[in-house]
C-alpha cells in the first residue's frame, strides 16, 4: 500500500485524486453541517425558528454532498481509466504519464487491480446508486410520477415541498419531470462506454 503513498508522477497522483481531494472535500461539507447546527439552535433558543430548520439544514447536506461527488466524479474517472494506459518500449513497457513507472512491475500490478476495483466502485457504482435512489423517490410519489419544479423542472420530492428541499434537485431540476432520469443515464453513464475499451492491459 505505501506504493500510493509516493507524492508524484502516477502514484502522487492516483492517492491525491482518489483519496486526498474526496476527503477534504466531505470534510468541508461537514464541517458547513456543524457551523449550520450550531445557527440553527442558537436561532431556536431565540425563538426565531422551530425544529424543521434542522430538516433544511441535512438536505442541504445531503445536496452539497451530492454536489462534491459529481464534482469530483469526471477527476476520479479520468484518473482511474488512465492507470492502465502504457506504453511498449521493448523490451519494457512503461506508463504514458509517467515512464518512472515499469507496467511490469509488482507495484504496478497492485495499483492496476486497485483501479479497476475502483472504476467498478466509482465510475460504473455512483451513477447507478445515484439513479436507483432517484427512482427509489420518484416511485414513494402519488402513482410513482415527479412534480414539477416552479419552472416546470423535475422534482422528486412531494409537491408541497419547496424546489430547494429536493435533494436530487441539482440532477434534474433542469429536465422535464418525464426525463429526470437522463442526466445519469445520457450524461454520466452513457459518457463513460468510451473508456472501456481503454481498461485493457498493454
Amino acid at each position: 500500500m505505501c506504493v500510493f503513498l509516493q507524492i508524484g508522477g502516477l502514484y502522487g497522483k492516483l492517492y491525491t485524486n482518489i483519496f486526498v481531494v474526496p476527503t477534504i472535500c466531505v470534510f468541508g461539507c461537514g464541517l458547513v453541517y456543524m457551523s449550520q447546527k450550531r445557527t440553527i439552535k442558537a436561532v431556536i433558543a431565540a425563538g426565531g425558528s422551530d425544529e424543521s430548520a434542522y430538516r433544511t439544514a441535512s438536505v442541504s447536506f445531503q445536496q452539497n454532498l451530492f454536489f462534491v461527488v459529481f464534482l469530483l466524479y469526471p477527476i476520479i474517472t479520468t484518473t482511474l481509466f488512465r492507470v492502465p494506459q502504457c506504453k511498449d518500449l521493448e523490451p519494457h513497457s512503461f506508463h504514458e504519464d509517467d515512464f518512472s513507472v515499469d507496467c511490469e512491475s509488482g507495484s504496478f500490478t497492485a495499483a492496476y487491480i486497485f483501479a479497476l476495483i475502483m472504476i467498478v466502485l466509482i465510475p460504473i457504482g455512483v451513477p447507478l446508486t445515484f439513479l436507483f435512489f432517484m427512482y427509489r423517490a420518484k416511485e414513494a410519489l402519488p402513482d410513482g410520477t415527479p412534480n414539477a419544479t416552479v419552472l416546470g423542472g423535475a422534482k422528486l420530492c412531494a409537491a408541497d415541498l419547496s424546489d430547494g428541499d429536493d435533494r436530487y434537485g441539482f440532477l434534474c431540476r433542469d429536465l422535464r419531470p418525464e426525463y429526470w432520469y437522463y442526466e445519469i443515464v445520457v450524461s454520466d453513464i452513457w459518457r463513460l462506454s468510451p473508456s472501456f475499451p481503454s481498461l485493457h492491459r498493454c
